[in-house]
């Protein structure tokens, strides 16, 4: 996961964004290191750190502190499946 550095207000230091960006891009691998998927997720959707893979996919955390519908006493559990 990056972050693409966009989003970062003039005269704000974009370290500021180092534990929470506002969004980032997911890129995907094969087992040759050929890229598979490549995709931007939703700005304030995901927290970039808290992640967790199983069979079933990837499991990002949708807790992102600064989206308007987070809540603290709930946990959200998106999983992507980028089996063939």
């Amino acid at each position: 996961m990056t972050w693409p550095g966009t989003g970062v207000p003039e005269g704000i230091s974009s370290m500021i964004f180092d534990a929470t960006p506002s969004h980032y891009i997911l890129s995907v691998y094969d087992e040759n290191f050929e890229l598979k998927y490549e995709f931007e997720l939703p700005e304030y959707e995901y927290i970039p750190h808290q992640y967790f893979v199983s069979e079933k996919g990837l499991h990002l955390f949708g807790n992102h502190p600064d989206h308007p519908d987070s809540k603290e006493d709930q946990l959200v559990i998106h999983t992507f499946d980028f089996s063939d």
